[in-house]
């Protein structure tokens, strides 16, 4: 039923368990650091894709805000009436 075990198959059993113990180990390892290394770019690649949306935002308002301002004067000019213009600021 049961099978007496030589020394040298028990030496070959444990080098097996070990190294599968090892391989376990470093699929762990190698998971962690990938996963990190993920957050990391993707972080970044947010911040990068954050930063380049503003900027186009802030050209926008400035070109809207000057082709505003020129309307208002262009409309004051033809009303002879003072416009005030309330000017914006980006936080």
């Amino acid at each position: 039923m049961y099978e007496i075990l030589t020394i040298a198959q028990y030496v070959r059993m444990c080098r097996a368990f070990i190294i599968s113990i090892l391989a376990m180990m470093s699929i762990g390892l190698q998971n962690y650091l990938f996963s990190s290394s993920a957050t990391s770019l993707s972080y970044k690649l947010r911040s990068l894709s954050l930063r380049a949306i503003l900027r186009q935002d802030s050209k926008s308002v400035s070109e809207y805000r000057t082709a505003l301002s020129h309307d208002l004067f262009q409309l004051s000019t033809l009303t002879e009436m003072n416009i005030v213009c309330v000017q914006w600021r980006l936080q």
